[in-house]
């Protein structure tokens, strides 16, 4: 049902955003799981940017009076459509909704309840259930949770998946709408704006159906997007960074440095551990967020054995005892270390067989 812009409506506590462009293949889901949400004090928001499909055809197919439907004459792009649907917004909060995602039944009154009752908490996203093209379970991805523990792993990467977002209409006041310069990652650029001045956060339970499928734009652009997300990644770090008199040497942190030796090894975990001592001055950390970061510091180094030799990780072990905190030299952290990726894949294999004959 097509209704009037300018038709007067309740003042709606939630506005869910969503913009599409020929997306009838996977709409219907995404709009129906929005409609039949358990909380209901909300207004839905579709943007048709310029569609070509039925896309148009199923968004009036709907007599719900919470549904307002904008339609661009020509096709304007994610960010222009988006801003464009936030501009007729009127809720306190806004919720993002991606038209191949499906929202769970409670996701709303999940993250508006978390918002409502922690005032501080500025941008908040939730785990996903990750589906394939036909809608098929294959995981669940749950991002980090701690504002402390997100605010440093979006300083990498973006760990708030915009289809599982709710922000404050403060956001949007007070520190701006998506930015056309950070096109197939204006998310993360946002989210990283907010967090320079107030508190991001996850909810661990996954609360949205995230579908991986060809047409996604991380299959799409997935190159275009990590160039763009490197540029925000080394804003934020030079942020962090703001009282430190060289940032350099921090540019190793950024996923364009190739680590194809010893040295560089060293050097890399040299400045993450720097980076994580100014990052550590810079706030109060819990111990539980310490814990974190350092889980995460861990998670990095292991990850160099895939691009070390046996031979030169041994010698980075030697090299870096020294002055690596002993929390990398645990017996399992040595051991996962130790071994290359096929290797695990081998003992993995061993050990299943194993447990089988146990069984038997």
């Amino acid at each position: 049902m097509k209704r009037n812009i300018s038709e007067a409506r309740d003042m709606p506590l939630v506005s869910v955003v969503m913009s599409v462009y020929n997306g009838e293949e996977f709409l219907r889901y995404s709009i129906e799981s929005i409609i039949n949400q358990s909380f209901e004090d909300f207004e839905f928001i579709i943007v048709n940017d310029g569609s070509s499909d039925r896309s148009g055809e199923i968004i009036e197919s709907y007599r719900d009076s919470r549904i307002l439907y904008i339609k661009n004459e020509s096709n304007k792009g994610l960010i222009e459509s988006l801003n464009k649907g936030i501009g007729f917004s009127r809720g306190k909060y806004i919720a993002r909704q991606d038209a191949d995602d499906i929202a769970l039944k409670n996701r709303l009154q999940k993250q508006v309840g978390y918002l409502e009752n922690n005032a501080d908490v500025w941008v908040l996203g939730c785990g996903l259930e990750m589906i394939d093209g036909e809608g098929k379970f294959i995981s669940n991805w749950i991002h980090p949770t701690g504002c402390n523990v997100v605010r440093w792993n979006l300083l990498f990467n973006n760990c708030v998946a915009h289809s599982s977002s709710v922000f404050r209409r403060d956001v949007v006041e007070k520190i701006g709408v998506y930015d056309k310069q950070y096109r197939y990652a204006e998310d993360y650029e946002l989210w990283s704006r907010v967090s320079r001045s107030h508190q991001v956060e996850n909810l661990p339970e996954p609360l949205q159906k995230y579908r991986l499928h060809p047409d996604a734009v991380s299959s799409l652009r997935g190159s275009d997007q990590l160039k763009v997300q490197e540029k925000i990644s080394w804003m934020n770090i030079k942020n962090e960074l703001i009282l430190s008199q060289s940032t350099d040497e921090f540019r190793v942190l950024l996923p364009q440095f190739k680590v194809g030796s010893v040295d560089d090894a060293v050097y890399y975990v040299s400045a993450l551990l720097k980076l994580k001592k100014i990052f550590s001055e810079n706030r109060d950390l819990s111990f539980v967020d310490s814990r974190h970061i350092d889980s995460y510091i861990v998670s990095c180094v292991l990850g160099l054995r895939e691009r070390l030799t046996l031979l030169q990780s041994i010698h980075f072990m030697i090299k870096g005892r020294c002055f690596f905190p002993g929390i990398f030299w645990s017996k399992l952290a040595f051991i996962r270390f130790l071994l290359s990726q096929e290797n695990k894949k081998i003992i993995s294999r061993v050990l299943g067989r194993e447990r089988k004959l146990v069984r038997r």
